[in-house]
């Protein structure tokens, strides 16, 4: 950490909704603060909830309470490709000097969401438009269209998209 510390706080906000990760997440967090202090301008809550509902409730909160909302890098991981509606994303990008990084999580859609009202549902959310559906299939059209969308509909002016490559030959992208 540097010597001297920022003109402001640092706080990182864990999200997870499932209870046995949240305190995997925990216990994890203890053993790495144990071995490296953190210095007092920097915090961490680790929230058991869901994601999109509770960032929604946090920032109609401060929307309501006239607070600045601070600058905000959101990295984004969830579990699959449901409960991150473009819609909340386009909040996000809302808060002055914010960026998010996100796992698209292709081979999850791929694997569960087509022909099931629920799942498509949740990538109408996704990718703010139901125009998922004319490219399904075709990994690289699909990932085009949700750059697109983080143009036109959240309102981000750069999006760049990398390829991970992990074990089990499992493919992830970040935009």
């Amino acid at each position: 950490f540097q010597q001297a510390p920022p003109k402001c706080e640092v706080q990182f906000v864990f999200i997870e909704e499932d209870p046995d990760r949240v305190e995997a997440l925990r216990g994890e967090l203890e053993a790495f603060i144990r071995r490296h202090p953190l210095p007092a301008w920097i915090s961490y809550d680790v929230e058991h909830e869901e994601f999109a509902p509770y960032l929604s409730a946090e920032l109609d909160r401060l929307a309501r309470e006239g607070t600045r909302l601070p600058s905000t890098f959101a990295f984004i991981d969830p579990f699959g490709y449901s409960d991150v509606p473009m819609n909340l994303i386009a909040r996000i990008r809302q808060i002055p000097s914010s960026e998010c990084l996100i796992n698209f999580a292709y081979k999850s859609m791929n694997r569960w969401a087509a022909g099931d009202p629920t799942r498509e549902r949740h990538l109408d959310e996704l990718f703010g438009t139901a125009e998922w559906r004319q490219c399904w299939g075709n990994e690289h059209e699909l990932i085009q269209l949700y750059r697109r969308q983080f143009v036109s509909q959240a309102g981000f002016r750069y999006v760049r998209t990398f390829q991970m490559r992990g074990n089990l030959d499992v493919t992830e992208y970040f935009l």
